[in-house]
C-alpha cells in the first residue's frame, strides 16, 4: 500500500518532467540554441522504501479452529483484530518515521526538476529578452519617427495658416 502511494508521486512527477521537456523542446524550436536541443530533464529517482522488516518481526498468526468453522466474514475479522493488536503501535512507529522521508525525497526531487528546467530556459529568456529590447528599441524608435512626422504637418499646417513657426 505504501510502495502504490509512492508510484503515485512518482507518477506526478514524471507527467509533469514530461510537460516541462515538451516546452523545453518547443521552446528550443522557436529560439535554436546554438549548444543545440536541450538535455532531457532529469527522471524522479531514489524514492524512499518503507522497512516493514520490523512490522513482520514478531507476527505471530495462527488460525483457529473454531474462527474457521464460522465462516469467512468472521475469520476476517479475528484476523484484523489480532493484526491491530500485535501491528498497531508499531505499524504507527513506521508511518511517522516513512512520512517525512517521502516529503523530503518528493521536496527534493521536485527542487531538481525545477533547477534543471531553470537552465534548461536559461538561454531561451536570454533570447527573448534581447528580443523583447529589440522590439522596445525598434518602438521608441518609430514612435519618435511618428512624433516628428507630427512635427512637420503641425509646422506645415501652422505656416500655412499664417502663423509664426519658431525653427
Amino acid at each position: 500500500m505504501l510502495a502504490a502511494h509512492v508510484a503515485e508521486l512518482v507518477e506526478l512527477l514524471a507527467t509533469a518532467r514530461s510537460q516541462l521537456d515538451r516546452t523545453l523542446q518547443l521552446a528550443h524550436g522557436v529560439l535554436p540554441s546554438p549548444l543545440g536541443v536541450p538535455e532531457r530533464l532529469p527522471l524522479p529517482a531514489g524514492a524512499p522504501v518503507a522497512d516493514t522488516a520490523a512490522l513482520r518481526q514478531n507476527l505471530v498468526l495462527k488460525r483457529p479452529v473454531f474462527v474457521t468453522a464460522l465462516g469467512k466474514a468472521v475469520l476476517r475479522r479475528h484476523t484484523r483484530s489480532r493484526l491491530a493488536a500485535q501491528l498497531g503501535e508499531k505499524a504507527h512507529e513506521l508511518l511517522d518515521a516513512y512520512r517525512p522521508q517521502v516529503r523530503q525525497w518528493f521536496r527534493q526531487s521536485l527542487a531538481e526538476l525545477r533547477k534543471s528546467f531553470a537552465a534548461g530556459a536559461g538561454f531561451c529568456r536570454l533570447q527573448l529578452e534581447r528580443r523583447e529590447s529589440a522590439v522596445a528599441a525598434a518602438t521608441d524608435v518609430s514612435s519618435l519617427k511618428a512624433d516628428l512626422r507630427l512635427l512637420k504637418e503641425w509646422e506645415l499646417g501652422a505656416a500655412g495658416a499664417g502663423h509664426e513657426v519658431c525653427t
